[in-house]
């Protein structure tokens, strides 16, 4: 799949997406996680992702606010940059 000139892998579950990047982290320049996913939220799959590659950006997705916990969490593991939806096509290549 590609979109705005990238390659896109698109996997439903945090397990998904630590299985495919834990086969080729070095594959991948930017993960995109919904914070709500089957299984693990998308924070702690960012948790797991980031022990694998401590240098893989990764931006949040959320549908409601996050509370403060979970923001200062997101913050302590690395993850850079929250994004509320809905969000644009336009917003997300930002």
């Amino acid at each position: 799949m590609t979109g705005l000139g990238y390659a896109v892998l698109a996997v439903e579950t945090g397990r998904a997406a630590s299985d495919a990047f834990s086969k080729e982290p070095h594959h991948f320049s930017l993960l995109i996680l919904d914070q709500i996913m089957p299984g693990l939220t998308g924070s702690y799959t960012a948790q797991a992702l980031l022990e694998i590659r401590g240098d893989t950006a990764i931006v949040l997705i959320t549908g409601c606010p996050l509370n403060d916990q979970t923001k200062q969490f997101t913050r302590t593991i690395g993850i850079k940059r929250i994004l509320e939806k809905p969000i644009g096509i336009q917003q997300l290549n930002r």
